[in-house]
């Protein structure tokens, strides 16, 4: 078809081999258009029906069952949502997607497009904030986060990217306080100098909060964290660790972490702390689930048992250890109070450029809200300790 002939002639490849294809998936053609690009990359499987999945914040999603001899498969295409690249970088997207699928902890990427990709469906379910009450399940992610965070990224096509500030969380801040202060949907290129507009006017407990509080708990965040006695470790990230983005295989029972969007190098502490702010789900948020002192440095033994012995080193209980063991906890105490800011920060992004403004708004809300709750105790916390 002469479909099929325009895939063929614009086919070049982008990453690592993976084929690019020079064509725009839209609604209009959309179920034609992922039908003639499965024919290019998993020629001679036959379709068996289409899967459509709910709209993401940042991306839709739909799939199609695909079968071959006795094999079955099920291939999502992921299209990017409008304007999504003021917030996400596409391109460290997929280099962090094949740095995962070449050390087993992703599926295959099969294509990209000019406003999206192809890759294969990860067999599973997502685990839900009651599963990280079990004991098993706060093992297999602190350790699964532990093979994260070993990832030699130093080989791999686009290291450039991973060596930028994308994707560290300090930068990531300031790059939404800086579209924040970009007026409206269309008018990009102008600047609001209206810093002291209150940003929840009709919430009682974030009254008075503007864009200037805002970058002052930042500016006191980025300072307490440059004043730890030992620098936390950078490492690659995921970055939005969360329970629908944990997918658990009952039937062979692994763990695996999808969509990455967000990952890059960033610091080990932020990565877990920013975990440790997702057990109270981030629908109908509880945050009577987020993990005690107890639950935390038991997942951050289990975590930091994985690293050793992926280095080959056996973990042993002694002054040194402990020693390494506070000290990321401390670190993600205070990244707890980042990962607030960041999301809170995003929402309202979302909220401005993207999408439902009063759902972004919503959340934004309610994580300043928490934000400015445990700030005192966690400063305090830390106070202490670091005293002791």
């Amino acid at each position: 078809s002469e479909l099929n002939k325009m895939l063929t002639e614009s086919e070049h490849t982008r990453i690592n081999g993976i084929p690019h294809y020079e064509v725009t998936v839209k609604d209009d053609c959309l179920d034609d258009l992922s039908k003639q690009l499965l024919n290019q990359i998993k020629n001679g499987w036959k379709i068996e029906g289409k899967l459509n999945y709910s709209e993401g914040t940042t991306n839709d999603l739909y799939g199609f069952r695909i079968k071959k001899d006795q094999q079955n498969e099920i291939v999502l295409f992921r299209i990017y949502g409008a304007k999504t690249e003021l917030m996400i970088d596409r391109e460290l997207e997929l280099v962090s997607f094949m740095l995962l699928s070449k050390n087993g902890l992703a599926t295959n990427l099969y294509c990209t497009f000019e406003n999206g990709f192809c890759y294969q469906y990860q067999q599973g379910r997502t685990l839900t904030p009651i599963d990280l009450t079990e004991e098993l399940f706060l093992k297999k992610t602190a350790e699964l986060v532990a093979r994260l965070h070993s990832l030699d990224y130093s080989n791999v096509s686009g290291k450039k990217l991973f060596e930028s500030n994308r994707g560290d969380a300090f930068s990531d801040i300031d790059r939404y306080m800086n579209l924040l202060k970009i007026n409206g949907n269309d008018d990009v290129n102008s600047v609001s100098t209206d810093n002291c507009f209150h940003l929840f006017p009709n919430s009682p407990s974030l009254t008075g909060i503007n864009l200037q509080a805002i970058e002052a708990e930042i500016k006191e965040l980025k300072e307490k964290v440059a004043a730890f006695e030992e620098q936390p470790e950078r490492t690659y990230c995921h970055n939005d660790i969360n329970c629908p983005n944990l997918i658990y295989d009952g039937d062979k029972g692994t763990f695996h972490i999808i969509d990455y969007e967000y990952s890059g190098v960033n610091y080990a502490a932020y990565d877990i702390a920013n975990f440790f702010d997702e057990f109270p789900g981030n629908t109908n948020i509880d945050f009577s689930l987020f993990p005690s002192e107890e639950t935390q440095r038991k997942w951050i033994k289990y975590y930091w048992m994985e690293r050793l012995k992926i280095n080959g080193k056996e973990w042993m209980e002694d002054d040194c250890a402990s020693k390494t063991m506070n000290d990321l906890f401390l670190h993600v105490q205070i990244f707890t109070l980042v990962s607030h800011i960041l999301w809170g920060v995003w929402a309202l992004v979302q909220a401005r450029h993207l999408s439902n403004p009063t759902e972004m708004n919503g959340y934004a809300e309610i994580r300043l809200v928490e934000y400015f709750k445990q700030k005192t105790t966690v400063m305090d916390g830390i106070r202490e300790k670091t005293i002791e």
